[in-house]
Order: structure tokens, then C-alpha cells, then sequence
């Protein structure tokens, strides 16, 4: 008999299962709720900071999670977490595919699959190259309605300090809104930045929540999460 998983597996396969029967419930046209996102990027933090606890079993599940997520129209969207997890386990964290689609969608046209992207990128920001990713996030501030925010506070979380990415968003060249890039620029210089990334530590909040819960219920909680 195989010894039962440890503590962060057994939250791990829990969030995935989870997740898997929430997913398999949509409709073709149907989007994921919000609580089953957040089990995804729970998912992911465990995967990103405890991957040496997560066994081959993981691995299978993480495979199954990803081919499921890769059914819909935007391919890429719900299987993201699951291909970052995926890649960090197998030791494939910089320049992997997951990095890839994540740094090339970060300035996605559609504001509700760049928000996305901001979100998931916020988890695994150690890993994104800053020299690819900051002139995106830029570009986000100076051409964007949405997001344009959490754009900002992604970069200087890149970027280090608050200093470093004013620094650099000197250097950055609008190439169309040249005036509200400098009228944003001079506005968010009024905050630090954690202001900036609000959203972000609410996010990662929540999912920390979601992950304590679990792992108060042994990996299978019994009731609904409060979300």
C-alpha cells in the first residue's frame, strides 16, 4: 500500500479535483466562474513554492487538468495555470512554454483575457523575463481602459523598486498616446506600489485562503468556501 500524500499533495489534488468538476459543468459557451479560477491559481502557488512535495501523481493530474482546459475557444486561457505548474515541476521554469504564452498575451487586445493574464503572471513574476515583459505592461499603460493599474503594479514588481520603474517608464516611447502615458505615468508616481498591486495581494489573499481551507480539511473540505 502506497503511503497516503503529504499535507501539500493532498491539497493539491484536492484544489485539482475540485477544479476538474467545476470545468466539466460548462457549457460550450459558458466561461469559468471565479471560484474555480481561484482553485487553478491556488493550484499554481502550491505548485511555484512547494514543487519537491508534489509527487508523480501530480504530475498526471496537472496533464489531465491541462488537456481539459485546453478544450475551449481561447485554448490557452484555462490551461495556463496548469501548464505553469506543470512546467515549474519539471524543473522548466525560465523560457518554458508556460512563460511563453504568459509574457506573449500580457498586452492581449481583449481586456478580460489580459486581466487574466496580468493575474496568472503575478504568481510566477520571478520568473518572467523583465526585458520582455515591462515594455508590454507599458504599452498597457499608455493604450488601455482596463487593467492599466494592475499593468503598472506588475512592472514594478518586475522591475524591483519604485524608482527602477519610473526609470524605466522614462525610457519607454509611446507611440500613440503620448500625452496620457505622460499624464499617467505622473499620477501613479503619486502611490507606492503596493498600492498599485492592491489587486494582486487581494488575489493572492484569496487564494491563500482557499489553500488554508483545505488543508484545515485535510484536503477534502466539507462545505463551500465563503468566496
Amino acid at each position: 500500500m502506497s503511503p497516503p500524500p503529504n499535507p501539500v499533495e493532498a491539497c493539491f489534488l484536492d484544489l485539482a479535483r475540485r477544479w476538474s468538476a467545476a470545468y466539466r459543468k460548462l457549457g460550450p459557451m459558458e466561461t469559468p466562474k471565479r471560484e474555480t479560477d481561484l482553485l487553478a491559481l491556488a493550484a499554481l502557488i502550491l505548485a511555484n513554492e512547494h514543487p519537491h512535495r508534489l509527487s508523480p501523481a501530480c504530475h498526471e493530474t496537472i496533464g489531465q487538468c491541462r488537456e481539459l482546459g485546453g478544450n475551449r475557444f481561447y485554448y490557452w486561457v484555462d490551461r495556463l495555470p496548469w501548464q505553469l505548474a506543470g512546467d515549474i515541476l519539471r524543473g522548466e521554469r525560465h523560457e518554458s512554454v508556460g512563460i511563453n504564452i504568459i509574457t506573449q498575451h500580457l498586452d492581449e487586445p481583449k481586456s478580460a483575457l489580459r486581466g487574466w493574464a496580468l493575474e496568472v503572471a503575478w504568481f510566477v513574476r520571478a520568473d518572467l523575463d523583465p526585458e520582455s515583459a515591462v515594455p508590454k505592461l507599458l504599452a498597457n499603460v499608455e493604450n488601455t481602459l482596463a487593467f492599466v493599474t494592475a499593468s503598472w503594479g506588475l512592472a514594478g514588481a518586475l522591475c524591483g523598486s519604485k524608482e527602477a520603474l519610473e526609470l524605466e517608464a522614462r525610457l519607454f516611447q509611446p507611440e500613440d498616446f503620448i500625452d496620457q502615458y505622460a499624464k499617467r505615468c505622473a499620477r501613479f508616481s503619486e502611490f507606492d506600489l503596493v498600492t498599485c498591486q492592491a489587486r494582486f495581494w487581494n488575489l493572492e489573499s484569496l487564494c491563500r485562503r482557499i489553500i488554508t481551507d483545505s488543508m484545515a480539511h485535510g484536503g477534502s473540505p466539507q462545505t463551500e468556501l465563503p468566496l
